[in-house]
């Protein structure tokens, strides 16, 4: 009898030791995976203030791609309008219309590749 008890003592005290590692084992596994939703939650936040701040500097830009735009048409029409001046003075329009053209073919080509980045970047 006391044989019996002895080794259901044994049993018992065998029983908790093992369930205090297991304890301490998931305890260690929760604390690591808190900490790294913690980690992981500060890099998504810091990420999206990136692509907000991003965001901005694209309607910036694009807002002075509009505006540069405008203007270039502007000097292409007064360009055109002094073209009765003479034969000289239609050459530098042409020239200047071409150089406007390709300056309105270069913002668009910025501004597409603008906008791809912050699409990237906000996906």
């Amino acid at each position: 009898m006391v044989g019996a008890l002895l080794g259901i003592a044994i049993a018992l005290l065998a029983a908790f030791l093992i369930s205090l590692g297991i304890a301490k084992t998931i305890s260690e596994a929760v604390n690591a995976i808190a900490s790294s939703s913690t980690e992981m939650a500060a890099t998504v936040e810091h990420q999206e203030g990136t692509a907000t701040q991003l965001s901005s500097y694209v309607n910036q830009t694009t807002i002075t791609i509009d505006e540069l735009g405008v203007a270039s048409q502007q000097s292409a029409k007064q360009a055109q309008a002094g073209a009765g001046s003479g034969p000289q003075a239609l050459k530098s329009t042409e020239r200047e219309t071409l150089a406007v053209e390709q300056t309105l073919e270069s913002m668009i080509i910025l501004k597409e590749y603008v906008g791809a980045i912050a699409n990237k970047l906000c996906a």
